[in-house]
């Protein structure tokens, strides 16, 4: 009877350590598995910065070739009027020595008006390379 009695604590020792180990490994197994799941949030929340900074260094690069086409046609404006402007200059010269060689009043009034003019445009055109070239 004694025997039979030691023999039933035993077992309810024995069962009370495999039921404490038990509820320690559905603990532990809870754990990981929150752990995982967290790990899993934050690879898709990392996924979906990855995309966001993907799509924007893409926009980027877009406005960034459409600013460099821009600048390109800019520099062959810039390029065109600084042409232009030297042609008046040199029509200005021109125009300066045929009014020295020139004796008549009416065609040294008239070239005088020219260069102003001219002089006008010079200006003009200087004024919007400036434009361009800010």
């Amino acid at each position: 009877m004694i025997l039979g009695k030691l023999a039933k604590t035993g077992a309810l020792v024995a069962s009370g350590i495999l039921i404490g180990g038990l509820l320690s490994y559905n603990s532990e197994k809870t754990k990981i598995i929150n752990g995982i799941d967290y790990l899993k949030n934050t690879a898709i929340e990392a996924k979906n910065e990855v995309s966001q900074v993907t799509a924007q260094r893409d926009k980027l690069k877009e406005d960034l070739e459409k600013v460099k086409s821009e600048l390109e046609e800019k520099k062959e404006k810039v390029e065109e009027l600084t042409d232009e402007r030297d042609s008046y200059k040199n029509r200005v010269s021109e125009l300066e020595e045929q009014l020295k060689n020139t004796v008549s009043k009416e065609d040294s009034d008239e070239l005088k008006n020219e260069i102003k003019r001219l002089n006008q445009t010079i200006r003009d055109l200087e004024t919007e390379l400036s434009d361009l070239r800010n």
